[in-house]
């Protein structure tokens, strides 16, 4: 979004209204209430006639205000419109999303499997991330709020992490089981945000909840039948990982 100064167009038109609407209640009692406590209506006109440059100003200035809130209003209705036609195929895409999550399980699992067995490992391929599914939420983040913006930046984002590790767990037989850990544990944190994104895809729900818990991320693992007795470390790991946010979170609220 562009900035005027140092301020976001949503910013400039708050501060705006903030300043400028107290500012033209005070000019209108002033110029249109007070002076008839002290004349006639010769001694108003006479008013009015003296303080014609400001009262010009101001109308100006009011006529802007009106113009500045009706263009943000403008605005807003059309953004919230593309953004509705940009998330009609969101549904379907979360879908793929969802399948190549599950694919990349199966996957990874092989892959530790070889490792763990330190036996010679067969050409494992990765799932194919397909494109079209990225740019659909790209669109959605042209269109979409600052929160849900970001929150669909950060799925991008961690999409293409895991599909740039994952194609190097297949290349190559990496003997560090907490790599696997987590992989494990930001795959089954990927899932449970896309799995998120269904109500606002399907339009029952303005918002996302962010919630990433360790009950969320057991069922994340569980879906995509990765289970903790048969995982080295991996519960422990995902307990470290869910520390170290809540005290980070804990830690900027004290600031």
């Amino acid at each position: 979004m562009s900035r005027i100064g140092l301020l976001r167009p949503q910013s400039f038109v708050w501060l705006l209204n903030y300043i400028g609407v107290p500012a033209t209640f005070l000019y209108f009692i002033s110029m249109c209430v007070v002076p008839w406590f002290y004349g006639d209506w010769e001694y108003v006109h006479q008013v009015w006639l003296d303080w014609q440059t400001l009262n010009t100003g101001v109308l100006a200035f009011i006529s802007s205000i009106t113009a500045f809130n009706i263009a943000s209003f403008t605005a807003e209705i059309q953004r919230a419109r593309e953004f509705v036609a940009a998330r009609a195929l969101l549904p379907q895409k979360l879908d793929s999303l969802l399948r190549y999550v599950d694919s990349s399980a199966e996957v990874l699992q092989q892959a530790n499997f070889y490792q763990k067995a330190r036996q010679a490992r067969e050409q494992i391929s990765p799932p194919e991330l397909n494109t079209s599914d990225l740019t659909t939420i790209q669109e959605c983040i042209r269109y979409a709020t600052p929160e849900v913006a970001k929150y669909l930046a950060n799925i991008l984002n961690q999409l293409q992490v895991h599909s740039s590790r994952l194609d190097w767990v297949c290349r190559r037989n990496d003997n560090n089981q907490r790599f696997y850990n987590t992989l494990y544990y930001e795959l089954a944190v990927l899932r449970n945000n896309i799995t998120n994104l269904f109500p606002l895809a399907r339009g029952e729900d303005d918002k996302i909840n962010t919630a990433c818990n360790k009950g969320a991320i057991d069922f994340a693992l569980h879906i995509l039948n990765i289970r903790y007795e048969f995982v080295d470390g991996l519960e422990d790991y995902v307990s470290e990982r869910l520390g170290k946010i809540s005290h980070n979170k804990a830690f900027k609220s004290d600031s």
